[in-house]
């Protein structure tokens, strides 16, 4: 039987011959791996020229209420209910739990704390403030997550330490700047030195609320000793910082 090869360029065997006559090697030409590239380069292509506009969405394409006003768009009766909505801040927002009695704002908080805590409980960690997520991974194969570029920078010098550390997750409870139960997470704790390590960029009102209620060995790293990280510093580093709860 003698052997065809496509005639849309892609140099493979065609094995279906079309209604026009020509061979393909695929049922449908759209299929073929050459016209493929040329029908998505073309498309690209013209994108880029502005040629031709996308067809998906409503890129491209003027929305239907552009430029009217509410009256112009809705029934006099569908205007005002949307109106109320807008000024009562929305059917399930402020409104919404303003008008919620007590007992269902209790429930709720209620709720909510039980669910975060089980989240917590998990090992889930939440972010600190707009610093990025870092996976480390250590020579001996723990990993963990820190948070930001200077405990990632602190959790590589302890690794090239000889100090045995981890990244902590256990929290613990003290009392607020409002004077309610709250919880603390210190970054590291080195089990050599029975010591809790804290990297802060910013010291606030919690913050102190935090170390003041510390039942161990607490040291508080800032941006001067941030400058210091390095092998040879450590030592420097680890007694040089604020401490709380020493002795």
């Amino acid at each position: 039987m003698e052997k065809h090869i496509c005639d849309y360029g892609c140099g493979q065997e065609g094995i279906y011959q079309l209604k026009c006559g020509k061979w393909c090697c695929s049922q449908f030409v759209s299929k073929c791996p050459e016209m493929r590239r040329k029908n998505s380069s073309g498309v690209k292509n013209s994108l880029l020229k502005g040629t031709r506009k996308p067809s998906f969405g409503m890129l491209g394409k003027i929305p239907w209420n552009k430029g009217k006003k509410l009256e112009e768009c809705f029934s006099e009766e569908r205007v005002k209910e949307i109106k109320l909505k807008l000024k009562n801040g929305g059917s399930k927002g402020a409104s919404y739990w303003k008008n919620l009695s007590e007992d269902k704002k209790s429930e709720f908080r209620r709720h909510r704390s039980e669910e975060m805590k089980k989240r917590y409980a998990s090992g889930w960690e939440s972010t600190a403030g707009r610093c990025k997520k870092y996976k480390f991974e250590s020579k001996t194969g723990y990993t963990c997550l820190v948070d930001g570029t200077w405990e990632l920078k602190f959790a590589n010098l302890l690794d090239k330490s000889n100090y045995k550390w981890e990244r902590n997750i256990k929290r613990f409870p003290y009392i607020n700047e409002n004077l309610k139960n709250s919880t603390y997470t210190p970054d590291f704790y080195i089990s050599d030195l029975d010591l809790y390590v804290e990297i802060k960029g910013y010291e606030t009102e919690k913050d102190r609320c935090k170390w003041r209620d510390f039942p161990h060995k607490l040291i508080v790293l800032k941006k001067e000793e941030y400058k210091l990280f390095d092998l040879e510093n450590l030592e420097i580093i680890l007694t040089k910082g604020k401490v709380f709860n020493k002795y």
